[in-house]
């Protein structure tokens, strides 16, 4: 999650200092994707009225608020069993992986499984491909969050 520090923190979209007088939005890590059209805003600090009036700026918070729904302890739910998943040594999320619908990865977006489950989910080696597939998709640039999602999927002998 991005950091405000009011007085010293520059807001990504005009470059000026957020004030202790100034509202201000602050953006958890939104996508994974540097080509994605919030990327953005992803962990990042903005004047509120910036991204008010930025063009891109409702479909930021958006976003913001699907990832914070879908993310939410009481929505974790195992792909596999459907059980909430309450111990967070035990928890795998897949986060937003691409806002294109045409791509297999967009199927994944929000994936949540009891990390004891991967082995069971019977989509491991679709998801898997989705993944690898994104980086020729066109529309992906992937940051190193998905290089280490694509990782632990494959870390363990399922």
């Amino acid at each position: 999650m991005a950091l405000l520090v009011r007085g010293r923190t520059v807001c990504v979209l005009c470059g000026l200092v957020i004030s202790a007088d100034d509202d201000a939005v602050i953006f958890p890590p939104m996508t994974a994707n540097t080509l994605d059209p919030v990327f953005r805003y992803s962990d990042a600090a903005c004047h509120a009225t910036c991204v008010d009036s930025a063009c891109d700026g409702w479909q930021a918070r958006e976003r913001m608020a699907e990832l914070l729904s879908a993310n939410a302890p009481s929505n974790r739910r195992c792909e596999v069993c459907g059980e909430l998943i309450r111990d967070p040594d035990d928890y795998l999320g897949i986060g937003y992986l691409t806002f294109d619908e045409s791509l297999l990865a967009s199927r994944f977006n929000f994936v949540h499984l009891h990390l004891s489950h991967v082995h069971a989910w019977s989509r491991l080696g679709e998801a898997i491909e989705a993944l690898r597939q994104l980086s020729s998709s066109g529309t992906f640039v992937p940051t190193d969050a998905v290089d280490a999602l694509e990782d632990q999927l494959l870390e363990h002998d399922w």
